[in-house]
């Protein structure tokens, strides 16, 4: 857990205006059931947007049970090695899902450009393709 910790300060020090939630999670999932333990390590407390990030933290910890569902499911369709993890980014925030272990992990909610303006290589694409 030490870790998990440390990473979330690590992000509120390195990234304090994009960084929405962290959450370190522990799940046992059915396909249509997810049942865990999590912990909320970090909400980001902008008064305005309280909902909003408690909002983007319930997503991120609903889809905890399917992400590492479908992890399984993409390491043995897919053929590589361990998955250790998935990016989703929407119009109005990316999900970061690191795997730690069957079923456990970290997830982040970020603001859209937190995380696409630190990679030039998708900043391009993304401008190509007009979804920037």
């Amino acid at each position: 857990m030490e870790n998990r910790e440390e990473l979330a300060e690590r992000l509120q020090a390195e990234i304090p205006e994009g960084l929405r939630a962290v959450v370190s999670y522990e799940t046992t999932t059915d396909v249509f059931q997810d049942s865990g333990q999590y912990q909320l390590l970090y909400l980001e407390s902008d008064t305005e947007e309280t909902n909003s990030r408690e909002t983007d933290a319930e997503a991120v910890m609903a889809s905890t049970g399917m992400e590492s569902l479908g992890r399984t499911i993409r390491e043995h369709r897919d053929g590589h090695e361990e998955l250790v993890s998935v990016v989703k980014t929407f119009a109005e925030v990316t999900e970061v899902y690191f795997f730690l272990g069957e079923g456990e992990g970290v997830a982040l909610a970020l603001d859209p450009d937190v995380f696409i303006s630190g990679s030039p290589l998708m900043d391009a694409c993304l401008d190509v393709l007009d979804l920037d």
